[in-house]
């Protein structure tokens, strides 16, 4: 058994690194981690969520040597996920045993505000085999942006309030969502206002319950479109 305790830094071109802390006599650890990445894809890859970007972090190593716990909050002035540009990405995460804890990831574009909660489970070591299990909530934001991260782009262009949910992996992912939307388009039909209950797989969207508004229109109905498979 041994105890030891100090302190470590590490800088090249792509990244700086500072640690501070102990590993006791009981191989528990207390270990401060703050740094700088050039572009945090160099260190975090999940399969479908390409995230790119200059990452400052902070946060702390704790557990024991067998099952460290990684926690910390990551922040981003500009990221980009996929081809979504967004204006800032600040996340509070923990690692452990093959479980990401998102408590929660915040990202604004211009007024829009996303915001997920949850868990994202890799099935296999090096951030392979990813099990989305998040929650959401979106102010003043467009779908279609969160949307074509996972799956097409969707004609969906207009501005929401409301609830989202993505559960499932790579091969079965299903999103849903209850909107409440201010002026816009969907499928190239214009409307005022309108509430909108859908959800999305691989294979099509479906609209539960699509209320849609246009002067003294009202227009309500379900149904779904289906998308060509390659």
């Amino acid at each position: 058994m041994f105890e030891g305790n100090g302190w470590l830094t590490y800088k090249d071109n792509n990244q700086s690194f500072s640690l501070s802390g102990e590993i006791r006599e009981d191989l528990n650890l207390s270990i401060g981690v703050s740094g700088e990445l050039t572009d945090i894809a160099s260190y975090l890859h999940i399969p479908y969520f390409p995230l790119h970007g200059h990452a400052s972090l902070t946060g702390e190593i704790s557990g024991t040597v067998e099952k460290p716990v990684v926690s910390g909050v990551v922040m981003m002035p500009k990221g980009v996920v996929k081809d979504v540009f967004f204006d800032s990405i600040t996340a509070d995460l923990s690692f452990t045993e093959g479980m990401l804890q998102l408590q929660p990831v915040t990202l604004r574009r211009d007024d829009a505000i996303y915001k997920m909660n949850g868990n994202i489970h890799f099935r296999s070591p090096g951030f392979k085999d990813p099990y989305f299990e998040l929650t959401g909530e979106i102010t003043q934001a467009s779908p279609k942006d969160i949307v074509s991260i996972f799956y097409n782009i969707l004609p969906l262009d207009m501005k929401t309030d409301g609830h989202i949910k993505f559960s499932g992996d790579s091969k079965d992912l299903l999103f849903i969502a209850d909107l409440r939307a201010s002026p816009g388009s969907m499928y190239g039909q214009s409307f005022d206002d309108g509430r909108i209950n859908l959800s999305i797989n691989r294979e099509r969207i479906i609209f539960d319950n699509v209320t849609l508004k246009k002067g003294k229109d009202i227009l309500s109905g379900n149904g779904w479109i289906g998308f060509m498979i390659k």
